[in-house]
């Protein structure tokens, strides 16, 4: 039997118990294929031996340090040096003036139905 739902289509038909057909039997799962030997765990995360201080080689003796090379002069900008000259204000055009938005005609009557719709009950 179909019912509909609020919006008046059909529902999906849902099968009687006894017309669903028996589960399909689950497959064993299917052996995995032989892998590489891998290698032992102890040989790639064996720690590091550590040397003793008798076995840590002497450092080698520091000889004088150069000296520093002398320091390249500072070179001047000629643009701090001269500057860019800023016109006087006399010299500067007067601005335009702001041109005024056009003002917009509104209508004298508002014209309105003379009918309104009803509703006929």
């Amino acid at each position: 039997m179909l019912s509909s739902n609020i919006f008046g289509s059909p529902l999906i038909p849902i099968p009687e118990p006894s017309r669903i057909p028996d589960p399909k039997p689950i497959e064993q799962p299917k052996a995995m294929p032989v892998s590489f030997p891998v290698e032992s765990p102890q040989i790639i995360n064996a720690p590091l031996a550590i040397a003793q201080p008798s076995q840590l080689p002497m450092p080698a003796i520091i000889s004088q340090p150069r000296p520093l090379p002398e320091p390249a002069p500072i070179q001047s900008f000629s643009i701090i040096n001269n500057p860019i000259p800023i016109p006087q204000a006399s010299v500067l055009p007067e601005p335009k003036p702001i041109p005024q938005p056009k003002p917009i005609s509104e209508p004298s009557v508002i014209s309105s139905p003379s009918i309104l719709p009803t509703r006929i009950v």
